[in-house]
């Protein structure tokens, strides 16, 4: 199915559109509409349609405004521009931008079919031509794109001198002078069904790469390559330190998105912070794959933003006291799972077994060491270790009482699985304030004309497009979803409870078009406004 979004300030152009099409036999859908470009932007980041169609003259954002963010942001979009003016400098500053079609106006269902049937054939021929185009590419293995990998990921491992690096991106035309950059990495993961079938792998690989490349080509701050089969590297790169991280929160969601949509895996993705010159590139690569080992904890198909997991990974690793053992309990314990404690258990109980004769001097040690780095851990995530691990206040009755390398076993595993339970929910529970805030701001502000995405992440003190990853990831629905739900519960309340007419409820709730009002509501309960007053259920 194909998602097709309409924007025009003319109601009955919007209905007719909407309403004279059957959307299911031409195998499309039907996803939203707007009165004016600034509405339907903010839906159209959230719901990224296929095609949108758009009327060229609107009131605070016309057609041709809407359709450069949107050619810019989201280039795979196709776009129909409809206009009552037959001018040829607005079909020329049309064709300038890139819109699909220039239609005018009065349009028949008839004549709207033709393009839109037109527009399907253009994205799957697209869609075609980028895995073909990707996949001559793979069967010639060009030799520089090779080299500009293995370039790019030498300034990754610091390998690389200053000099060299702007000596060698000015040969093989990269552009990557900067005052800011950020890196994200995209790591994809297949199902061992997948895995195993190495050509349907390699094909779906193959789609993935492409996709990224479709929606990242055009864009000349930034810098991607494959690093290895299954991840990506973007080097985002700006003059502008309060742009570089919206732009990478914006662009992971298009990405996660499409590729997910397109591709037979799922994506995972680690964002680092912003640095102020190249050598930041190596940092901010290092922390976006530091967020990515996070995947094992608050689950795969995230994006994860190292500032956000900063708490727990901020400690250098080291090794523990005994230098024989070489156990990085601190990397354990912030990157472990409780499936693997046993086999990090077994390089201590080694240990003990060599040293039966004085078992109780090493256990005594060995316990000590992951009691004081678990200690230590806890309190770098502001945990109280006296609640987190209650029975080991008194280190000295519990330690003395180990006399087996079972009771070693027991304790240790203890231990471990509580500081492991306190570190999960830690991060499980990062956004819960940020949810809460934004939930709170929308029910108080629901019925304003002016709330929107933008409003409340300001509210929330977050960027937009981080804040728009982190409301779907956490509550599972969009932030238009959510707010369309709480202004259709408010209005069915009214209904209930009050004989206002349904215009006025419109309006009481934040819509100034009752019509439109009219049909989020039916299609939210399945009733109109009056159908739902007089059963007064759905």
């Amino acid at each position: 199915m194909y998602k097709v979004f309409v924007v025009d300030d003319e109601i009955v152009v919007r209905e007719g559109i909407r309403d004279e099409m059957n959307w299911k036999e031409i195998e499309f859908e039907f996803v939203g509409e707007a009165a004016d470009g600034e509405l339907a932007l903010m839906q159209i980041k959230e719901i990224k349609p296929d095609i949108l169609i758009t009327d060229i003259k609107m009131p605070f954002m016309d057609g041709l405004k809407l359709s450069k963010i949107v050619r810019k942001n989201m280039p795979w979009m196709k776009i129909i521009i409809l206009s009552g003016h037959d001018e040829f400098d607005y079909a020329k500053e049309a064709i300038s931008i890139g819109v699909a079609e220039y239609m005018l106006k009065p349009i028949g269902s008839d004549d709207l079919l033709k393009i839109l049937l037109k527009m399907k054939k253009q994205i799957e021929f697209e869609r075609r031509e980028r895995e073909n185009i990707e996949k001559i590419k793979n069967e010639l293995d060009s030799n520089m794109p090779m080299i500009k990998s293995k370039f790019l990921c030498d300034i990754l491992y610091g390998t690389v001198d200053l000099k060299d690096i702007f000596d060698n991106c000015k040969k093989m035309n990269i552009d990557i002078k900067a005052k800011y950059y950020l890196v994200v990495v995209l790591d994809k993961t297949f199902d061992d069904k997948i895995r195993e079938d190495m050509d349907y792998k390699y094909n779906e690989n193959v789609k993935a790469d492409s996709i990224v490349s479709s929606v990242l080509e055009s864009d000349n701050d930034t810098i991607f390559f494959k690093k290895d089969n299954n991840q990506t590297v973007i080097i985002f790169k700006s003059d502008e330190y309060d742009l570089i991280e919206d732009m990478a929160y914006s662009y992971s969601q298009s990405l996660k998105y499409e590729v997910e949509r397109n591709v037979d895996s799922i994506l995972t993705i680690g964002i680092g912070t912003v640095y102020d010159s190249i050598s930041g590139i190596l940092k901010s690569h290092n922390e976006a794959q530091s967020a990515l080992k996070y995947k094992f904890v608050i689950g795969k198909s995230k994006i994860i933003g190292y500032k956000d997991v900063k708490s727990n990974i901020s400690m250098d690793s080291k090794d523990e006291i005994d230098k024989m053992r070489k156990i990085k309990i601190l990397s354990f314990l912030k990157f472990g799972v409780s499936s693997n404690i046993n086999d990090f258990l077994d390089k201590y109980t080694e240990q003990l077994v060599v040293q039966n004769e004085n078992f109780q001097i090493y256990s005594y040690h060995f316990l000590i060491d992951i009691i004081i780095n678990s200690i230590n851990f806890l309190d770098e995530l502001n945990g109280d270790y006296k609640k987190v691990l209650p029975e080991f206040i008194d280190m000295n009755d519990f330690i003395t009482s180990v006399d087996s390398i079972d009771k070693f076993r027991s304790y240790s595993t203890i231990i471990l699985n509580r500081v492991f339970e306190f570190r999960d929910n830690k991060i499980k529970n990062k956004y819960g304030n940020i949810i809460h805030m934004a939930k709170k701001y929308i029910e108080k502000h629901y019925f304003e004309e002016d709330i929107s995405l933008n409003v409340v992440s300001a509210h929330v003190n977050v960027s937009p497009s981080h804040f728009s990853t982190i409301f779907s990831q956490e509550t599972e629905e969009t932030f238009i979803e959510y707010l369309t739900k709480t202004r259709i519960q408010k209005a069915m309340e009214l209904l209930r409870t009050t004989n206002q007419r349904s215009s006025e409820i419109a309006y009481n709730v934040g819509y100034n078009d009752p019509r439109y009002f009219t049909y989020l509501f039916k299609k939210t309960t399945k009733k109109t406004p009056i159908e739902f007053r007089n059963t007064g259920s759905f």
